[in-house]
């Protein structure tokens, strides 16, 4: 799957990782008020790198597992993105 993650740092004596996440999709489609994108095993698999960004609130969210429900096959559109993003991750 194409999402890279990246240890950069840690705080709070080291309970808090801080990584660098690279996420790099293959195929977008517009499902309702919703763009969603993905990876190639996620289109072809139905398991894989998922993004999926509100038209109405602007929040988006990134995860690893199945395509939503209200995916339309036949919508999909060949356009690959890569996003960059520091995340953090309480291994405590």
């Amino acid at each position: 799957m194409p999402r890279r993650k990246n240890p950069v740092g840690s705080y709070n004596r080291g309970t808090i990782i801080e990584y660098e996440v690279e996420d790099t999709t293959h195929w977008v489609q517009m499902a309702k008020d919703i763009m969603v994108r993905c990876d190639d095993d996620a289109r072809y698999n139905n398991w894989g790198l998922i993004r999926e960004f509100s038209s109405i609130n602007g929040l988006s969210t990134s995860y690893v597992g199945r395509l939503p429900p209200y995916i339309d096959e036949k919508n999909w559109i060949e356009d690959k993105m890569t996003n960059f993003y520091t995340m953090e991750k309480d291994v405590s």
